[in-house]
C-alpha cells in the first residue's frame, strides 16, 4: 500500500512541478510536523484559522450565494473553485506527513481517478466543480488535523466557529418560517439549510453530551426542530438518527437499557410527527408515490424517473464510468434541463463507474470505523477528545444518510464543515482524564 502511495504521488507531483516537495515530505517523514517555508510558525498558523473561520461563515449562508451570477458561473460556484484552491495551496504551503494521519486511506486515489475521468469524458464545469469539492473536503481534513495535533486550544476556535455558523443559518432561515410559512425557500432553500444544519446538530449533540450544559441541549433540539419544520424529510429522519446514536452508550448494560428506552421514544415521537403533523404526511404520502417503502407508497418527488435514467446511462460505462458531470449531463439529455441525480451513490457510480465507486465507498466506510473506534475507545476512559469522535462520526452519517435522497457530496456547505470535525477528529492527541458526561 505504501509502495503504490509513494508511486502515486511521485508521479502525480512530478508532472506537476512538485517532485522537490515529494522528496522533502519523504525526508521529514519522522519528524510529524515540519513547516517547509520560513517566517512566523505563529503566523502562519493565525492565517490558517482565518481562512477556516472564512469558510465555515461563508457556509453558513448556505445557498444563497447561488442565486447570485457571475458570468458563467455563480458566486456559489466561484466559491468553491476558491475554497479548492485556498486549501490545496495551503497544504502545499505548510505541508504535514499525511503519511502517518491518513496511512492505508484512499481518498487521495479517488480524486486521482476523479481527474482521469476527463480523459474520456470531455471537461465541463459541474465536472470541476464536483471535483473540486472532493479536493476540499480531503485537503480540509489534513489542514484541521495538522493544525489541532499542533495546538490544543485549536479545537475551541474552530468549534466556536461553527457554531457561529449555524447560527447565522438559523437567522437566515427561521425567520423565513414565520412570515412565509414551513418549508419556504425566500433566502436559501429549505434541503439546504436543513443538510448544513446536520453538520452543526453533530457537533452541537456532542456538545450536550460530553458537557452536560442545558444550553446545548436546547440548542440541539431548536436546530433539530428547524429542520423538521424546513420540511425536509430525509434530514428530519437524519437528524432523528443523530440524536438516538448521540445517546448511545458504552459502558455496561444499564447504559444500554437506557439508550434502547431512547430509541424507542425517539421513533415513536417520529411515527407520531409522520403521520399526525399534516404539512408532513402530506410531503410523505401525496404527490409523486412512485416509490414504496416497507409497502408503503411514499412521495418520491420525481426522483423514481431521474434514478431509472442515471442507471440506464451507468451501463454504458460500468467499470470506469462516463467522467466527472457526467451524470447531469444524462439527465439533462433527457429532460432538457440541468437536474442533479438526487442520490450520491448514483452520481458517483455514472461518473467514476464501479472503480470509482469502490473507492469512495472504502474512505466513506473507513471514515465511520475510525471515528466510531476512537470515539469508543475515549468513552469508555472517560476521555474528553470522546466529544470530537462523536461529532465526526456523526457528521459523517449524516453525510451517508442524506446521498441516498440528496447531492450533499457536492454542496461544499456541508462537506467543508464535515471536514473540520473530522479533521478534529484524526488529529486529536490524548488528554488528562476529565470523565464522561454520559447520563
Amino acid at each position: 500500500m505504501e509502495a503504490l502511495w509513494k508511486w502515486t504521488m511521485s508521479k502525480a507531483l512530478h508532472f506537476s512541478g512538485g517532485a522537490r516537495w515529494y522528496e522533502m515530505l519523504m525526508a521529514e517523514r519522522s519528524n510529524p510536523y515540519f513547516p517547509l517555508i520560513s517566517g512566523s510558525e505563529q503566523g502562519n498558523r493565525s492565517f490558517t484559522v482565518a481562512m477556516l473561520m472564512l469558510i465555515l461563515f461563508c457556509c453558513s449562508l448556505v445557498d444563497l450565494p447561488n442565486r447570485v451570477s457571475l458570468g458563467p458561473v455563480s458566486v456559489q460556484g466561484a466559491l468553491t473553485l476558491s475554497y479548492g484552491g485556498l486549501s490545496l495551496y495551503m497544504w502545499l504551503y505548510r505541508p504535514t506527513s499525511t503519511l502517518r494521519i491518513y496511512h492505508g486511506m484512499s481518498f487521495i486515489y479517488f480524486i486521482l481517478w476523479c481527474w482521469a475521468s476527463f480523459i474520456w469524458h470531455e471537461v465541463n464545469k459541474s465536472g470541476l466543480q464536483n471535483i473540486f469539492v472532493f479536493m476540499t473536503f480531503f485537503t480540509l481534513i489534513v489542514l484541521v488535523s495538522r493544525e489541532h495535533a499542533r495546538d490544543g486550544n485549536f479545537q475551541n476556535r474552530i468549534r466556536k466557529y461553527l457554531k457561529v455558523a449555524v447560527g447565522i443559518a438559523m437567522l437566515i432561515y427561521f425567520p423565513s418560517l414565520v412570515t412565509d410559512g414551513l418549508g419556504n425557500e425566500r433566502w436559501i432553500s429549505s434541503r439546504g439549510f436543513a443538510l448544513f444544519a446536520l453538520v452543526g446538530l453533530a457537533m452541537l449533540l456532542s456538545e450536550w453530551r460530553y458537557t452536560q450544559k442545558k444550553r446545548w441541549f436546547f440548542a440541539s433540539l431548536g436546530v433539530l426542530l428547524t429542520i423538521t419544520l424546513s420540511l425536509s424529510r430525509t434530514a428530519m429522519v437524519a437528524g432523528v438518527v443523530l440524536l438516538i446514536v448521540s445517546r448511545y452508550g458504552f459502558k455496561g448494560a444499564k447504559q444500554k437499557l437506557k439508550f434502547f428506552t431512547f430509541v424507542a421514544t425517539c421513533l415513536g415521537l417520529l411515527g407520531y410527527t409522520v403521520f399526525n403533523f399534516s404539512p408532513i404526511q402530506e410531503r410523505f404520502f401525496e404527490g409523486d408515490t412512485s416509490l414504496s417503502i416497507g409497502g408503503i407508497p411514499v412521495n418520491a418527488m420525481g426522483r423514481t424517473n431521474i434514478w431509472d435514467t442515471v442507471i440506464q446511462s451507468y451501463w454504458n460505462a460500468p467499470w470506469v464510468g462516463g467522467g466527472a458531470g457526467s451524470a447531469e449531463s444524462a439527465l439533462a439529455r433527457r429532460f432538457g434541463v440541468e437536474t442533479q441525480p438526487h442520490n450520491d451513490y448514483l452520481r458517483i457510480l455514472h461518473d467514476y463507474g464501479m472503480v470509482g465507486f469502490s473507492i469512495w465507498f472504502a474512505c466513506l466506510v473507513g471514515i465511520l470505523i475510525a471515528a466510531w473506534r476512537s470515539w469508543s475507545k475515549a468513552d469508555t476512559q472517560g476521555n474528553i477528545s470522546a466529544r470530537n469522535h462523536m461529532a465526526a462520526f456523526l457528521a459523517t452519517v449524516a453525510i451517508a444518510i442524506a446521498s441516498l435522497t440528496d447531492n450533499v457530496v457536492i454542496y461544499m456547505f456541508v462537506m467543508a464543515p464535515a471536514a473540520t470535525l473530522i479533521g478534529l477528529s484524526i488529529g486529536m492527541q490524548p488528554t488528562p482524564d476529565r470523565g464522561s458526561a454520559v447520563v
